[in-house]
């Protein structure tokens, strides 16, 4: 399939930004709690320079300093963003280790566990039969945890599933990704884009000879229409644009009942990925062999 973009490029720009904070928000996360409040609140602590100094090479270190400065509002958004695609690739990995089922992140039925992955609570005994299942010992922490808490309450029927899970003939995979929809793989897949990408791309239009000229608010208007493609971060598109494209991309039809509008915002709220607030790709139109994104 051929790929055509005739709108202006606003997001080009918020899309290297967003880049940037995959290096910013590993410093982020190293301050102390006192430092990250400061961080949220507005501020720039001196600590942080010295982590992204630790981080990534001067120069990259230096630009991703002014961005700083220049964008405050947009980098601790995208910073947000960065922090829920964690909690989301943390939650898929539970998913597809079935150390975690949808039923439970649904219905939050492991309110009252002692594990917590990803901002939810984890079923320590489902999560210590997987591990037993996969490796065949009980060497693992989380399993000493399942065995202290059964043994208090006198557990019969778990230890007899443990026993099960250790005598097994052939071990189960660790990751079954047939077991979750390619949706929500996809989603955290591409939530923030691909990496690296987006500031070669700004670069390459300002150099190359490709009919456009820089618009406004960084953004690229075009007097011809250009053929190529590179994907948006997700996180950029409005519900209704992002089942369209999932749809696409996927090569399934809208009306299939896992790319419809409400199942895509069903996987975001399980996942618990935040949107960005702007930009906003808030219509995909597929015609013939392209596809259009229009803010």
């Amino acid at each position: 399939m051929n790929y055509s973009q005739r709108e202006t490029f606003f997001w080009i720009k918020d899309a290297a930004l967003l880049d940037q904070t995959s290096v910013l928000w590993l410093a982020v996360d190293q301050l102390d709690q006192g430092q990250q409040e400061r961080f949220w609140a507005g501020g720039t602590p001196d600590e942080l320079r010295g982590k992204l100094g630790e981080l990534a090479e001067r120069n990259y270190a230096n630009a991703i300093g002014r961005a700083i400065e220049s964008n405050p509002h947009e980098i601790r958004e995208y910073c947000r963003i960065r922090r829920s695609h964690e909690v989301g690739t943390s939650r898929l990995i539970h998913l597809l280790r079935k150390e975690l089922s949808i039923d439970e992140l649904d219905t939050k039925a492991n309110e009252g566990g002692q594990l917590s992955s990803g901002g939810v609570k984890m079923n320590e005994t489902r999560y210590a039969l997987r591990i037993a299942k996969v490796t065949g010992n009980i060497g693992d922490p989380i399993v000493h945890l399942a065995i202290a808490e059964a043994n208090k309450r006198s557990d019969t029927k778990f230890f007899k599933e443990l026993g099960r899970a250790l005598e097994l003939k052939e071990r189960p995979a660790e990751i079954d990704y047939l077991s979750i929809s390619i949706v929500a793989r996809f989603l955290v897949d591409y939530w923030c884009g691909q990496k690296g990408i987006y500031g070669m791309w700004m670069k390459w239009f300002e150099t190359a000879d490709l009919g456009c000229v820089p618009g406004k608010n960084g953004g690229y208007l075009w007097t011809r229409s250009p053929s190529f493609y590179f994907p948006p971060p997700l996180c950029f598109f409005s519900n209704g644009a992002l089942a369209t494209y999932c749809a696409a991309a996927l090569q399934k039809k809208q009306r299939d009942q896992d790319t419809s509008t409400t199942a895509i915002r069903k996987w975001l709220s399980r996942l618990g990925m935040r949107r960005a607030n702007s930009p906003k790709i808030r219509e995909v139109k597929l015609e013939h062999d392209e596809i259009w994104f229009r803010l």
